[in-house]
Order: structure tokens, then C-alpha cells, then sequence
């Protein structure tokens, strides 16, 4: 990502919430026959301790890094997260969903991103045209193609159906 501005990690995303907690799911003890022959012996099982939950560090832009991203991911037209808060209405505001993830779109040209303090660049200043993200994208295949990632006879439909979806927004940015 070409954003020198600070990671959305530590700053946010207008509107958006950041999680203040994890999951940190129980680690059972289910009795000295489990892992060798998978017999519950404790048939209430007592917590023996919690798991050890690490969280990935992200882009500056708020999306995860660490990961083989997908071209939808890498060549980005918003910020992914690998979590999702439930609705302040729900009255559990501050719990994530399942780990289920959220997507939040850039703005689609500079003068959006400044009106409303994102400090994401806009799709506009990121890649100006369809074209130039249509390059970036089908050069990001053809990588992950190069490193058998990804079949060449897949490129030509991920390319296709990502300029459906962009379209629209790049057509935004000349109106």
C-alpha cells in the first residue's frame, strides 16, 4: 500500500469501531485418554487455562499483513478486517461477531477522503484511472501466478469481474 500516513490500527476509520477485546477461547481438560484415543474421561470438562491469542499486525490502511492476500485484498479498493462488532442497538457493542469481517470502502476522490478526516488515500489518488488498477491487479496475478499461487487461466476472470465491481466507482471520479 502506498499510504505514509498513520495505520488506521491505531487511528480509525470515520464511523468505525475497533475492537477492545478477543476471543480467548478455553482450553478444556478432558481427561488423561483424550489426545492418545480421543475418550472423554472428565465428561464435564474443567478449564485448564485459556488459548493464546495473537493478533496480526496491519497495513497502514487497517487490513492485515502477514498474509497471502487475494488480488481483491492486495490491490485494494477498501480496508478488510478479519473482525466485525456488533451493532450498538444489540446492546453488546464492543463484541466481535464471530470473527466474521468487515469492509470498509475508501473515498472515492481526495476532496472526499479531506472532507471527512479519512486518512486513507482515496481510490483516486491510489490509482487515478481504471486502467492503471486494472495493471496493478493483473500484475499482482500474474506474481502470484509466477509463484504457482494462482492458475493463468484464472487471471483473466479475477481481472473481469474486479473492473465490474470498480467501474462504478471510478466513474465516480470524473463526475
Amino acid at each position: 500500500m502506498t499510504s505514509s500516513r498513520h495505520s488506521v490500527c491505531e487511528g480509525s476509520i470515520l464511523g468505525v469501531r475497533n475492537p477492545e477485546g478477543i476471543h480467548a477461547p478455553p482450553f478444556l481438560d478432558l481427561g488423561p485418554h483424550w489426545d492418545a484415543e480421543a475418550i472423554i474421561n472428565n465428561l464435564t470438562p474443567r478449564m485448564a487455562g485459556r488459548y493464546r491469542v495473537l493478533a496480526p499486525a496491519c497495513e497502514p490502511d487497517g487490513t492485515d499483513r502477514g498474509c497471502l492476500s487475494p488480488p481483491e485484498i492486495a490491490v485494494p479498493l477498501a480496508t478488510f478486517t478479519g473482525w466485525n462488532l456488533w451493532r450498538t442497538e444489540t446492546g453488546a457493542e464492543n463484541d466481535l461477531v464471530s470473527l466474521d469481517g468487515s469492509c470498509f470502502p475508501f473515498p472515492i476522490r481526495r476532496a472526499d477522503r479531506e472532507a471527512i478526516g479519512d486518512p486513507r488515500l482515496s481510490i483516486e489518488e491510489r490509482y487515478g484511472t481504471i486502467d492503471i488498477y486494472l495493471q496493478a491487479l493483473r500484475a499482482y496475478c500474474r506474481g502470484l501466478a509466477s509463484r504457482r499461487l494462482l492458475l493463468d487461466e484464472d487471471i483473466d476472470g479475477i481481472v473481469r469481474r474486479q473492473e465490474e465491481r470498480a467501474r462504478p466507482l471510478f466513474e465516480k471520479i470524473g463526475s
